[in-house]
C-alpha cells in the first residue's frame, strides 16, 4: 500500500466531509495506483479538477502514486 497526503483546494474541500485543510487527508491506496485511481477513490469527479501536483510538480492522470507523496488537487480556475 502507498500512503499519501492529499490536500484539496478551492471548493473541492467541500467534497470531503470533515476535511481538515491544515492537515489534508492521509490516504492509503494500492501500490501501482495512478493519480486517476486516487481521484476516483476520493469520489471527486474529473470535471471538478483543474490540475494536480505531486510534491510540487504538475502530474497527469496516468502518473503513478508514490508512497510518501504530497498530492495537491486544485479546482478549475476561471477568469472573466
Amino acid at each position: 500500500m502507498a500512503r499519501v497526503i492529499v490536500k484539496l483546494y478551492g471548493t473541492l474541500r467541500k467534497k470531503i466531509e470533515h476535511y481538515d485543510s491544515a492537515k489534508g487527508l492521509d490516504v492509503e491506496i494500492q501500490d501501482g495506483a495512478s493519480i486517476a485511481d486516487l481521484v476516483a477513490h476520493l469520489g471527486i469527479p474529473e470535471s471538478k479538477i483543474g490540475f494536480i501536483s505531486a510534491n510540487g510538480c504538475i502530474v497527469k492522470a496516468g502518473s503513478a502514486v508514490e508512497d510518501g507523496t504530497v498530492i495537491k488537487v486544485f479546482q478549475p480556475i476561471f477568469s472573466g
